[in-house]
This record gives C-alpha cells, structure tokens and sequence, in this order.
C-alpha cells in the first residue's frame, strides 16, 4: 500500500474540491488508478531481474570465432 505525505493528499483533495460532489469519487479513483499505473511504467525503468544461478547466461561468442 502506498501512503502519500498530508501535503501530497492536499494536493489530491484540492483537484477534486472544485468538481461536482458527485463526481469525486470516480475523480478519485481515477487518480488512484493513475498512479498505480505510473508507478508500473517507472519500476520498469529500475527492475532488472536477478541472473538465474541455475541458469547462467551463455558466454558470449566473438562473431567469426566458434
């Protein structure tokens, strides 16, 4: 679970103040939905899966070279 600063939240709760009061919640989990993807996207950046010790890459071959 993901905990955002009060600061972070005010944010939040300040976009949605001026919408219909109908329409905050969806608002709302509209942006929960959003950062959950954003996060996905930027872990992509960083993850790098552990080397498989079963199974280590292959060594690399010079081309023309066996």
């Amino acid at each position: 679970m993901l905990s955002l600063t009060d600061d972070q939240l005010s944010t939040v709760f300040a976009a949605a103040q001026p919408l219909d009061v109908n329409a905050r919640d969806l608002f709302l989990r509209d942006v929960a939905r959003a950062l959950a993807r954003t996060c996905r996207e930027i872990q992509r950046r960083y993850w790098h899966p552990p080397a498989d010790a079963m199974h280590p890459p292959a060594p690399l071959r010079k081309i023309g070279h066996r």
